[in-house]
């Protein structure tokens, strides 16, 4: 686990001296409120009160972005230009698989390691829109790609007793890396010395499950086992924060101990 994690920090810094170009290279932070759920893979005609529930988690972690690129769309009469940025960084997201019996609830919380790669496009200008927006440098953002993760191996077996129901839980979490495809939507407000604060919503799903397992319900009149997985499947509210640029060295000199401008009298040559 630890070596996955080590090549994912390898990851993040291998990328960003090769992306990153001058004033066109940008870090900071990330966090969001994600949800998912676990799902019943096998239900039966047996009536047992298991259903699914949404769990709901947090994520943190850094983020780059270098640009790439820019192009022009035209459409008929309708013509902008775009930039195109590559996205990229850790991120660490707080989740895990939960289920409810009758009215009583159980959850197993998950830590999962991520890596995404994606790609932004961003208006070049504020063309076609709305015109209380303009000058405020308020731009729509699309984004799409991969985000590579890996959660901690895990193997639970647990027993819980509710009333004269036995339940006995048997889960399963891998810790292979998995790739599920982004896509978001937001908007991001951008600063003339470089900052940029980035709100949006974005749907992850990936193309293989990372928890499965069993739950064998024991009681007077019902004896079965059921499916469960947690596919990885989630929706989350972002919040990024880039820092900016940092101000010229000549600016960040110290002016201490600096005789003040002469100002010559024309009068006098």
């Amino acid at each position: 686990m630890y070596r996955r994690l080590f090549y994912l920090f390898a990851i993040f810094l291998f990328l960003s001296p090769v992306f990153g170009q001058r004033n066109n290279f940008a870090v900071g932070f990330q966090s969001g409120i994600n949800s998912s759920r676990t799902i019943i893979t096998n239900p039966t005609s047996v009536d047992i009160p298991i259903q699914s529930d949404f769990f709901i988690g947090s994520s943190f972690g850094l983020v780059a972005r270098s640009k790439l690129f820019k192009y022009r769309w035209e459409f008929a009469k309708f013509s902008n230009q775009y930039y195109v940025f590559a996205e990229y960084g850790l991120n660490v997201a707080y989740g895990g698989y939960n289920y409810r019996y009758e009215n009583r609830f159980t959850f197993q919380e998950q830590l999962t390691f991520s890596a995404p790669l994606l790609f932004i496009i961003r208006p070049a200008r504020q063309k076609y829109w709305y015109k209380s927006f303009k000058g405020k440098r308020i731009f729509p953002i699309v984004k799409g790609g991969l985000n590579f993760s890996t959660t901690p191996s895990l193997q639970s077996n647990t027993i819980y007793t509710f009333g004269e129901a036995t339940l006995t839980e048997n889960i399963r979490t891998t810790n292979k890396i998995n790739a599920a495809f982004v896509g978001a939507l937001g908007f991001q407000k951008e600063f003339k010395n470089g900052k940029i604060l980035y709100m949006g919503f974005s749907v992850h799903t990936p193309f293989s499950s990372r928890t499965k397992g069993t739950i064998l319900v024991d009681t007077p009149s019902i004896f079965e086992t059921v499916d469960i997985a947690k596919q990885g499947n989630f929706f989350s509210i972002d919040l990024q924060y880039f820092i900016g640029k940092r101000s010229p060295k000549e600016n960040r000199k110290s002016k201490r101990g600096q005789l003040p401008k002469v100002i010559h009298n024309p009068r006098y040559f």
